[in-house]
């Protein structure tokens, strides 16, 4: 197990949260994984901290680096999360919406998720 510093912000209105967080990976420790293998350990780990099941997981790009998609259903409180991934060296970047079920697609979650860009 690593210990792996997280910075976040969350926000959040009356319908949904919305958080940014950026976890700092020791040096080389991405590099030792494939793109998939990142990417597929950081949407389980999501998955799993909120107990829910992925919905989808698709590759998605911003500003040419390349990341993943994710919806995830937590059935328990009709609840979804939809999440962008992103890695840059050992920094991960995760933009993610969370709000009733239905709602991953909405202009909201959409224009949030899309706000961010590794090059930004």
């Amino acid at each position: 197990s690593v210990q792996v510093p997280v910075s976040s912000s969350v926000c959040q209105d009356e319908n949904a949260q919305y958080t940014f967080a950026v976890s700092d990976f020791p040096k080389g420790f991405i590099a030792k994984k494939t793109a998939k293998a990142a990417f597929a350990d950081a949407v389980a780990g999501v998955a799993a901290n909120v107990g829910g099941t992925i919905h989808s997981d698709k590759p998605v790009a911003a500003e040419g680096v390349s990341g993943h998609d994710a919806v995830i259903e937590i059935k328990k409180n009709k609840t979804v999360v939809r999440l962008r991934v992103f890695f840059v060296g050992d920094r991960q970047y995760q933009v993610i919406f969370v709000g009733p079920a239905g709602q991953e697609n909405s202009k909201a979650a959409s224009d949030f998720l899309s706000s961010f860009a590794p090059g930004k």
